[in-house]
């Protein structure tokens, strides 16, 4: 069993600094209290004060300040990324960690983040910047 927390990197009112600091500070204390895992949602739209738009270079100073924590996100916003570059920024990331990145990918949950697209057309996205392929029979996709 594995001990784990999420943050959805939220803070009362503006103030952005304090936010990114106090979830910084979560990481920390966390780690050393010997937490196996801390994942970040990613979130375009503020949502109650705050809201992580960049995972990763978030992640990559959590790293630098933590030493066995392993590092997520849960999720990244997989259609909105450029698959590329977020893989080279997660490879970039996980070296600087020393092996401790973990990603979850998803299509996201707020239509505001995904441009007002439809469950389905979201879930395509998701399926396109993933690489995976699909074949229709009958109107239903096969992985």
């Amino acid at each position: 069993m594995r001990l784990g927390f999420l943050s959805h990197v939220q803070g009362r009112g503006d103030d952005l600094t304090r936010t990114y600091r106090d979830a910084q500070e979560l990481f920390v204390v966390a780690d050393e209290l010997g937490f196996d895992i801390g994942w970040v949602a990613q979130h375009h739209v503020p949502l109650g004060g705050g809201g992580l738009p960049s995972p990763w270079p978030f992640l990559a100073h959590a790293a630098a300040r933590t030493k066995r924590i392993r590092l997520g996100t849960a999720i990244t916003i997989l259609p909105l990324e450029d698959p590329v570059r977020l893989a080279e920024d997660i490879s970039v990331v996980d070296t600087l960690s020393g092996g401790r990145v973990e990603i979850g990918v998803g299509s996201g949950a707020s239509e505001l983040e995904q441009e007002n697209k439809d469950l389905r057309e979201r879930l395509e996205r998701l399926e396109e910047a993933a690489g995976i392929e699909q074949e229709t029979s009958g109107g239903r996709k096969k992985n």
